[in-house]
C-alpha cells in the first residue's frame, strides 16, 4: 500500500492524504479511518479530523451492534481524535458532545484517563466548573501516569479555590 510507503519514507503529510482518501472510500473500514484520523491529528489537520470523524460517528450511530474488538477501538480512537480536533478547533460544545455521547454509547474502550483529561479540559473552556471537576476527579481515580494525575489535582484545587 502506497501510504504505508510514505509513512516508512517519513512522509507524513502524504499518507495522511491517501489515508483519509481511503477512509472517505471505505467509510466501514474502521482501520483505515482510524489510521487517517491518528496521522492527520498528528500534522494537525484538525478540518479532515472533523470531516473523518463526522462520517464515522454517523456511521456509528446506525451500526452499534456486531462490531469487533478491533472495531471498537479503532471507533474510540477515531471518536476521541474528533473531540481533540473540536477542542483544538475551539469549539468546546461540540467536542463535550461528542465525549459525553461516548461515555452516554459506552464507547470508551482505553485510555479513559486522558479522555476524561480532555472531557474536564472543555468543560473548564466552557466554565462548567462542577463538571470539569466531576472529569478530574475521574482522572484521578483512572490514571496510571503522574502527569496526568498532577495536572488533575491541580485543575481541582485551582477551580475550588476560584469559586
Amino acid at each position: 500500500m502506497l501510504a504505508v510507503l510514505y509513512l516508512i519514507k517519513g512522509d507524513i503529510e502524504q499518507a495522511a492524504i491517501l489515508y483519509k482518501s481511503l477512509a472517505l472510500q471505505f467509510r466501514s473500514n474502521y482501520k483505515y479511518a482510524n489510521s487517517a484520523t491518528g496521522l492527520l491529528q498528528a500534522t494537525k489537520h484538525y478540518t479532515d479530523v472533523i470531516e473523518i470523524g463526522k462520517n464515522i460517528w454517523k456511521l456509528c450511530q446506525t451500526r452499534t451492534s456486531g462490531l469487533t474488538k478491533s472495531d471498537s477501538l479503532n471507533i474510540n480512537h477515531i471518536c476521541s481524535c474528533l473531540g481533540e480536533a473540536y477542542s483544538e478547533q475551539g469549539q468546546s460544545k461540540e467536542a463535550i458532545e461528542i465525549f459525553e455521547k461516548m461515555i452516554e454509547e459506552n464507547l470508551l474502550v482505553q485510555r479513559h484517563d486522558y479522555f476524561f483529561l480532555l472531557l474536564g479540559r472543555n468543560y473548564e473552556k466552557e466554565h462548567n466548573n462542577e463538571n470539569s471537576v466531576r472529569c478530574y476527579r475521574k482522572v484521578i481515580e483512572l490514571t496510571n501516569t503522574d502527569a496526568s494525575r498532577k495536572e488533575a489535582q491541580e485543575r481541582i484545587i485551582f477551580l475550588t479555590k476560584n469559586k
